[in-house]
């Protein structure tokens, strides 16, 4: 919520990766490190916002880009899902 407060468009963390979220989070509440977490949502938060960049810069080039572009089909940010808001 605070993201979206601050202009970002909504993320999603894919289900399959809910180990990772889990694990990630019981790093920050068990352990008081919260870097783990973070760079999670910052990755998907840069994921969306590139996908974002890449649709709009398409639809000026008059080339409509698909809901998920090709280059991130096999990216690093595997964790991270487009959802409807």
């Amino acid at each position: 919520m605070m993201l979206m407060q601050a202009g970002y468009e909504p993320i999603a963390i894919r289900h399959d990766a809910g180990s990772t979220y889990a694990g990630r989070l019981e790093q920050w509440q068990a352990y008081g490190n919260p870097v783990p977490l973070a760079c999670m949502v910052a990755d998907c938060v840069v994921w969306e916002q590139d996908r974002i960049g890449k649709i709009v810069s398409d639809i000026r080039r008059g080339h409509p880009s698909p809901d998920t572009p090709e280059v991130y089909v096999n990216s690093v940010f595997t964790h991270c899902s487009r959802i409807i808001p």
